[in-house]
This record gives C-alpha cells, sequence and structure tokens, in this order.
C-alpha cells in the first residue's frame, strides 16, 4: 500500500521522458517536488525517498549507517496530521497513524495496537522500497537526485556521492544536484565523472511542493539521463518479492491498451480495463490501485481483465483497505466468468483502514479463458463531500493449498 500524497494534480508537464528512463532515477529529497514533477509525468515508480521530507544531512546518516533501524516504530513521533517524524534520523514521512491536537500537543489518535497494526504494514512497503534503492545501486546507469530548497553543503554533497560510489556497481552512475537559479534554469553542468548540477527557474516552496517548475525540471533531468544514456543494456527488474508462484492480474495505467504493441511477460492476468469511478482512481505505487465507488449497481466503479488463464485448483485472492479513515464503507465484488459461462462470485465489506481479504476458489473444470471483474461500490449513495475509496493490492492467484500473501 502506499504511503504516498492521496493527491491527484491536474497534468501540467509535457510527457517527454520515456518511462524506461524515469525508471533509472531514483530522488534522496528533500522532499516531494520530484514526486509531483514525476507524477505529472506519468511516472508513479515508488523510491523510498519518494514522498519523504528528509534533509540531505539525514540521507547522508541513512546511507551511512545502512538503513538500520530505519521506521522503526518507537522512533516515531508525531510530525503533523497525516504525517510522523523518525527521530533517529529526522526524516518526516506520510502515514496513516494520524494525530490531532489535544490540550495543545499533537497527539496520536490511534491507540498503540492500532498504531502496531498500520506501522507494521507501511514498515513492510519501506522494506520493498529500500531493498529497490539497493537493486538501483547495481543499475548500469542510475541517476541520483537530490535538492534542498536552502542548498546543500558541498562537504555534505561529498560525502552523499562517496556512499552512493561505494555500493554503485558501475561506474556510470550519477549524482544530480538540483539548485535554484532563473538565470540558468533548464541548463546543466557536468562537474566531474559522475556528479552533475542542474537548475530550475525556482523551487516549490515547501507548504506547496506540487508547485515544481515543470520546464526546468524536464530539461535538467532530460540531460542528465542522456548522461551515459548508452551504458551496456541491462533490464532494471524489480527486487525478488518472497510470494508464491501463480498469476498476476496487471492493474490498468490509464493509458488503454496499445494494440499495435506486442505483449510481452506473463499474459495469463489478461488485459485490464476500468469502467466508472473517477479521475481518482488510480496507480497511487508501483504495486497499489485507488478504487474510488462512486455509484451503485450498474454505476458501480469496475476493473475487469478479459482472456485470463488460471490454472486449475487455484485460489484467487483481494487483498484491500480502505485508503482514509473517513472512507464510507465499501462493497467489494469479485467475479469470475468461465469460457462455458459458469459465474463464480464473492464479495466483502471493507470498513477500516486495516487490510482485510476474500478470495475465490477456482476448481479445475472451470474452462479458460476467463473473465475477471472486482467492482466497488458504497453500500448507499453517496452525499456532498462523501468519499468511498479502497487502495487494492497486487491481485494473485495461488495454488489453493497455498497462502496468497
Amino acid at each position: 500500500m502506499s504511503m504516498g500524497m492521496a493527491m491527484t494534480l491536474e497534468p501540467r508537464a509535457t510527457p517527454r521522458i520515456a518511462k524506461s528512463d524515469m525508471a533509472r532515477l531514483e530522488g534522496l529529497g528533500d522532499n516531494c517536488e520530484l514526486g509531483f514533477v514525476l507524477r505529472r509525468l506519468g511516472f508513479e515508480g515508488g523510491m523510498l525517498f519518494r514522498w519523504a521530507a528528509i534533509r540531505p544531512e539525514s540521507v547522508l546518516a541513512t546511507l551511512r549507517s545502512d538503513f538500520k533501524n530505519l521506521y522503526e516504530f518507537e522512533n516515531l513521533v508525531p510530525q503533523q496530521a497525516k504525517m510522523v517524524r523518525d527521530l533517529h534520523y529526522g526524516t518526516a514521512w506520510h502515514t496513516q497513524m494520524y494525530s490531532a491536537y489535544r490540550d495543545g500537543k499533537l497527539t496520536f489518535e490511534a491507540d498503540t495496537a492500532r498504531r502496531r497494526t498500520i506501522h507494521a504494514r507501511e514498515a513492510s512497503k519501506l522494506g520493498y522500497l529500500e531493498a529497490k534503492l539497493r537493486h538501483k545501486f547495481t543499475h548500469p546507469n542510475p541517476v541520483f537526485v537530490v535538492k534542498a530548497n536552502i542548498g546543500i553543503p558541498e562537504e555534505v554533497l561529498e560525502a552523499i556521492h562517496y556512499q552512493i560510489y561505494r555500493r554503485a556497481t558501475s561506474s556510470r552512475f550519477l549524482l544530480l544536484e538540483v539548485q535554484d537559479d532563473p538565470a540558468r534554469a533548464g541548463t546543466v553542468e557536468l562537474l566531474d565523472r559522475n556528479r552533475m548540477r542542474g537548475y530550475v527557474r525556482g523551487f516549490a516552496p515547501y507548504e506547496r511542493s506540487e508547485d515544481g517548475d515543470d520546464a526546468s525540471w524536464i530539461a535538467v533531468l532530460t540531460q542528465a539521463l542522456a548522461h551515459n544514456a548508452n551504458a551496456p543494456d541491462a533490464a532494471i527488474s524489480t527486487p525478488s518479492v518472497s510470494t508464491p508462484q501463480g498469476v498476476l492480474l496487471p492493474f490498468p495505467d490509464g493509458s488503454g491498451p496499445d494494440l499495435l504493441t506486442p505483449v510481452t511477460g506473463d499474459v495469463r492476468g489478461g488485459m485490464p480495463s476500468r469502467s466508472g469511478g473517477n479521475a481518482w482512481c488510480r496507480m497511487v505505487d508501483e504495486d497499489t490501485y485507488r478504487l474510488h465507488a462512486t455509484g451503485l449497481n450498474a454505476d458501480a466503479t469496475t476493473l475487469r481483465w478479459t482472456g485470463v488463464h488460471l490454472p486449475p485448483n487455484c485460489l484467487l485472492t483481494v487483498q484491500a483497505m480502505c485508503a482514509i479513515t473517513e472512507s464510507l464503507p465499501v462493497r467489494a465484488t469479485l467475479e469470475i466468468v468461465g469460457a462455458d459461462g459458469t459465474i463464480l462470485r464473492n464479495n466483502h465489506v471493507f470498513e477500516r483502514v486495516e487490510e482485510q481479504r476474500f478470495s475465490i476458489a477456482v476448481p479445475a473444470h472451470l474452462p479458460n479463458p476467463l473473465s475477471v471483474s472486482l467492482c466497488a461500490e458504497p453500500l448507499m449513495p453517496l452525499q456532498a463531500d462523501e468519499r468511498a475509496v479502497i487502495d487494492v493490492d497486487p491481485i494473485r492467484a495461488v495454488p489453493s493449498n497455498t497462502s496468497p500473501r
């Protein structure tokens, strides 16, 4: 699930950078500005610090300590209503361990047991993103991006560069420091083989990090990615995750299927699409889809997969949770239709910000190809300013004698 900001912005950036190139990027702070620029470019790839508030000195301390004790429960204190600060490194993270002022003091709303449940899930996600960052060090030509509105001391930059250097397996890595300078906006300068400085017209204020100077950012990132772009080809793969073998149903990416491009990889999960809902239905992280349930019955928000091929005697499982505490309950209905017209159906009502799951057992005799749908609807019509929304984890079919997670 995502710890990222539950915020959608109108696309202002011109999508001129290939997603395969953006996958080479890794943001190292100091706030969400780069993350929003990449979102407007259509890139939602998860990064450890993409949505964190972290000073360069904290980045350095984290690297020097090799991420030890990152996001430990005992080190977290309220920072804002929906953020916590890790006292060990000083990093502020978005969280669902919400806080509110009581007697003039910012205090957690939930009790310790509830917070531990939320923390376990968030720590697991950060562990995954940490593994992705470690894997990025093995990429043939990664670009690490760092900035701070007030500037970064040279000795801190040098130390961060050294920490990357000692981990990177390729000599073609690049540390890109971004500064604000209207006179040089959109330009870069190569400081040495592995260090580059780029300039934007101005940084977004910390309280409005979504207001980045897209044109300058795009120009700088394009030039940084072009440096060492001809490194030996190597696919950047996702770190291995200890999940059972099975079939993964892909989420729609919002752009619609490209019928002229050959489909590669495991195609057993079928072709995904979405009907109903609104513009807020989207990927909120690399592996999580946010479904806003906006209507009932025929107007329900529906994810649909066609041409699905599942193994016999498997268990197709949906794991999800209400995305926000103020969400109204959401009824989710999972339906599988076999090639012979046989219909299997199950449903579950999600009522809390707590992961829950439900499944359908797929019998051996159900003939492929299948049509699979996940339908989300509120229990009653929504009133103005009401929301019913769930975050859905990757939907997998695994052998019925295997745990789905």
